[in-house]
């Protein structure tokens, strides 16, 4: 039974997500359909990509995977599809995936359009796509071959002997703060030394890694690397990002002695 996955930022309020999901059913019957998220922030391909990134790996091989983040663009994007690490990928050629992948596709394809856009980009070809790979067709039957990969800019920490700058590129569902500094990047920065972690222009400070928020008592802050392997700054049993406003950009700035 072929699995295709969905991410998308329409929310569940609207029948676009059914909709979706009724298109595929008809072109690949018995395929079962995951939802990963359609609760992604309105045009906001970062936060579509940290989801997505962390989600993907965790399926089967041969799974196909689509993403339906609107752009905000009004200009026509094209749709791209492209085979990667056992698994197939169907989205917009917008930059999405190079925020997910760190380099791009050997091959991949623009997919024939449908002739009918829904809602606002051509969703019905990334969707007859998907339900191509998923039935067995090779990729070099889906479309034309891709001569230009989109690509966006990550935001990436900035590195100096005693300090990584790094910023806030998620908040979680409990309002937990995200940061793009990874758990081998830290480690090897701070090569045995003490470390303070600095929050809002350093009004903010944590001088200790726990592995667990119940490790804490309860209203204090802490700093844990999450199952993504990245930083992440929360209060325990509170909600970080209100109470300390934090959002999306924010400086997270650790010191090393």
């Amino acid at each position: 039974m072929p699995v295709i996955t969905l991410t998308s930022d329409w929310g569940l309020k609207d029948f676009y997500a059914a909709a979706f999901k009724g298109n595929l059913l008809v072109q690949c019957p018995g395929a079962q359909l995951v939802d990963i998220c359609h609760e992604v922030a309105k045009f906001d391909v970062q936060q579509g990509a940290f989801i997505f990134r962390n989600a993907y790996r965790h399926f089967p091989e041969g799974t196909v995977h689509t993403v339906c983040i609107k752009p905000q663009s009004d200009t026509d994007i094209e749709p791209v599809a492209f085979t990667r690490e056992g698994h197939h990928f169907v989205g917009l050629n917008d930059g999405f995936f190079s925020l997910v992948f760190d380099q791009p596709p050997d091959e991949a394809v623009i997919p024939k359009a449908s002739g009918e856009a829904f809602p606002s980009f051509d969703v019905k070809a990334i969707a007859s796509a998907a339900a191509g790979l998923a039935s067995g067709l090779p990729l070099q039957k889906i479309g034309r071959l891709c001569t230009h990969f989109e690509s966006k800019s990550h935001l990436r920490p900035v590195i100096e002997e005693n300090l990584i700058k790094g910023s806030v590129i998620y908040i979680d569902q409990f309002e937990n703060a995200v940061t793009n500094i990874s758990h081998s990047l830290f480690e090897r920065i701070r090569g045995g030394r003490k470390f303070e972690i600095y929050v809002r222009g350093g009004e903010y400070h944590i001088s200790t890694i726990k592995n667990r928020y119940h490790e804490e008592s309860r209203s204090n802050m802490v700093a844990l690397f999450n199952s993504a392997g990245m930083l992440e700054v929360g209060i325990s049993q509170g909600n970080a990002a209100s109470l300390l406003g934090l959002a999306f950009g924010d400086i997270i700035r650790v010191e090393f002695s």
